[in-house]
């Protein structure tokens, strides 16, 4: 194995260990929050609780399913998108689309499985604050680039938020961490759009 393959290899399983991290503080979450609604119950102050749970629940079920669309590399790029559409869409109620106009197979895998958490990551978003009704992830041609946009039709805001509050940084680190970039535009009451790039292998 080259240094390159090696490297590469090594990124994206501490990748793989960052989706892991993540579901096992979804799970711990869950489990507070369980106890604090034994607690309160007891004490008869629960008015909060139904709503926490619900979240909670929804968190370990998406940590989940990324960890399985994450790991599942075999099945090639488009297939594990559309299939997490898919599943996002059972899941949350909101429907998700997946559409390409482009050949993904000159992605690094490295790039693949940024690309696949960075969409993971906009859809939780879109879960958590949109209030949305259907989210589009589209990827095009892009000046030698893979473009990706996930756009959803909830409330917007009226600037772009704390990158830490949402995830945003991770994101861009995400795509810029190979060679890429990510920004985020919104319109109030008419939706959210997330919008990143990855460089693309000479053909």
């Amino acid at each position: 194995m080259t240094r390159k393959s090696s490297l590469t290899a090594w990124m994206t399983q501490m990748s793989w260990r960052r989706t892991g991290g993540a579901l096992a503080g979804a799970v711990a979450l869950a489990c507070f929050v369980l106890g604090e609604c034994v607690q309160r119950h007891a004490l008869g102050v629960n008015q909060e609780l139904p709503e926490r749970i619900t979240a909670a629940q929804a968190d370990v079920r998406e940590n989940i399913l990324s960890l399985r669309t994450t790991l599942a590399g075999d099945a090639g790029l488009m297939p594990a998108l559309e299939r997490y559409a898919e599943e996002f869409s059972v899941q949350t109620g909101i429907d998700a689309h997946v559409a390409s106009e482009i050949d993904v197979s000159r992605l690094s895998p490295l790039a693949e499985t940024q690309l696949v958490r960075i969409v993971q990551e906009a859809l939780a978003n879109v879960r958590k604050h949109a209030a949305a009704r259907q989210v589009q992830i589209r990827l095009v041609a892009r000046d030698g680039c893979l473009g990706v946009t996930v756009t959803d039709d909830g409330v917007g805001f009226d600037r772009v938020p704390n990158g830490k509050h949402f995830g945003l940084q991770t994101m861009r680190e995400r795509a810029e961490s190979v060679g890429g970039g990510l920004t985020v535009t919104s319109v109030p009451a008419k939706g959210t759009q997330v919008t990143f790039w990855l460089p693309l292998a000479q053909p």
